[in-house]
């Protein structure tokens, strides 16, 4: 009989193990640390925008000597508050869209690194049996 421990000679044709060759750690990293990249521009630009570039609402910047002309008349009066109840509401979607636009980038960021810390924990951790 023999020994375990001799190699033994492959048979012809036989279907040995096929090797996949794999992404260096170096290129998966790059690839991680570009996507990661995009996400924090986009979690910055989206929250300086949401937060930080707040502009006073458009229908204000008028001089108050043009408001003191035009509110002697009535009707002038009623249009001018009305133009700016309109931009008052526009101003405020408008916020809205900004701090909606960062929420969702900010979902989209967590989400990503929650799946890179399950994929890094579960590649490390799956041979503990």
């Amino acid at each position: 009989m023999p020994d375990e421990n001799t190699p033994q000679p492959e048979p012809i044709n036989a279907i040995t193990e096929a090797k996949v060759p794999e992404m260096t750690l170096s290129t998966r990293s790059k690839l991680w640390w570009a996507i990661l990249g995009v996400y924090l521009a986009l979690f910055v630009g989206t929250g300086y925008i949401a937060f930080f570039n707040r502009d006073i609402n458009p229908a204000l910047n008028r001089s108050v000597d043009s408001y003191a002309v035009s509110l002697t008349d009535e009707a002038s009066k009623a249009f001018i508050i009305d133009v700016l109840k309109d931009e008052a509401a526009e101003h405020k979607k408008k916020e809205a869209l900004g701090q909606q636009s960062f929420n969702i980038v900010l979902g989209s960021l967590l989400g990503f690194l929650s799946a890179s810390a399950v994929s890094h924990i579960g590649a490390g951790g799956g041979n503990k049996e």
